[in-house]
């Protein structure tokens, strides 16, 4: 009988032992496991959200293609000077006016806003009608485009000579 008791606390130690040491351990990492996924499922969730979220947003978007592209040629990201001269040239040979040439070109941006502006100085002659047709094309113009200072001078015979400074606004 003394062997039975031995055996009997014996196994009962090992199974004690085996229970504490190997599936204790073993089902404290089961439960982490599952909460990892758990949490990346959850995550996995937040994301599909996300991204059909985003796919809603841009089929919006689409519905208002047009009016986002004359934003966009309103406020262009980058001031092309090139662009900007083609575009005066262009009014100017439209209108009448004599467009001379274009000086003092400065480009400042606001800091606490994105916008970037470009001054520019055009000179130019013409008579009044002519003029005041390139004014009324800078006006209609999709690009966000102000008129800052207007000055003019005459000769006797000569046509009007036109100082225009405007502004240009860009991102």
């Amino acid at each position: 009988m003394r062997n039975e008791t031995f055996y009997a606390l014996t196994f009962s130690f090992l199974a004690i032992l085996i229970i504490f040491f190997w599936v204790l351990p073993q089902y404290q990492n089961m439960i982490s496991i599952k909460k990892v996924l758990a949490d990346f499922e959850s995550a996995k969730r937040e994301q599909e959200n996300y991204f059909e979220q985003l796919k809603k947003t841009a089929r919006e978007l689409e519905r208002y293609k047009e009016t986002l592209s004359k934003i966009e040629s309103a406020l262009p990201n980058n001031p092309s000077l090139p662009q900007f001269f083609n575009f005066f040239q262009k009014l100017s040979s439209q209108s009448g006016f004599n467009f001379t040439q274009i000086s003092s070109i400065t480009t400042d941006s606001l800091p606490q806003e994105d916008l970037k502006i470009t001054k520019i100085e055009i000179i130019g002659s013409g008579n009044y009608l002519d003029f005041k047709n390139f004014l009324s094309g800078l006006e209609t113009s999709s690009r966000l485009i102000e008129v800052e200072n207007i000055s003019f001078s005459s000769g006797e015979k000569e046509p009007f000579q036109f100082n225009l400074k405007v502004r240009i606004y860009s991102y």
